[in-house]
């Protein structure tokens, strides 16, 4: 049996009519105009921008309705990525706080007002992350290693 949402739109539907594509392009576009990005793949759950050092995904979970940034270095050659819970709980040193950065909608105006959310966080925390220095990216690393163990538990 697959879950449905509200209006009884199941995980596998077109979700193009919740706006997630178009919002997440306007919400972000400072990431093109500020720092250097420009989008690599967008569709109706998900949106990547790349600069030369760093990619930031932001998605739509397509089970989980839940909307979340990644933020990885480039060459993203192990794989290595960090969640909007993990990067704020680092930064702002509040790993038992992770719950307090998860926003999930199925509706066009819950979307939109997720979205507006996270770029927010994104806009007041990201700058050090987004430029992609060698300094940051080992204290977020390190600093998410209790985020991740608490999320895994």
């Amino acid at each position: 049996m697959s879950k449905t949402d509200e209006r009884g739109i199941g995980a596998g539907h077109d979700r193009s009519d919740l706006g997630f594509e178009g919002a997440v392009g306007d919400a972000f576009s400072f990431l093109v105009s500020d720092f250097g990005f420009h989008v690599v793949r967008s569709d109706a759950t998900s949106v990547r921008y790349e600069s030369d050092k760093v990619y930031l995904n932001v998605y739509h979970g397509r089970r989980s309705y839940e909307i979340d940034v990644e933020v990885g270095r480039l060459p993203d050659l192990r794989g290595v990525h960090y969640r909007l819970r993990e990067v704020l709980g680092a930064l702002l040193g509040e790993p038992a706080r992770q719950n307090a950065y998860y926003y999930q909608s199925s509706s066009p105006e819950g979307v939109r007002h997720c979205i507006a959310i996270v770029v927010g966080l994104v806009r007041r925390h990201y700058a050090r992350v987004l430029l992609g220095g060698k300094r940051s990216r080992p204290s977020v690393a390190l600093r998410a290693r209790p985020v991740r163990a608490a999320v895994s538990e």
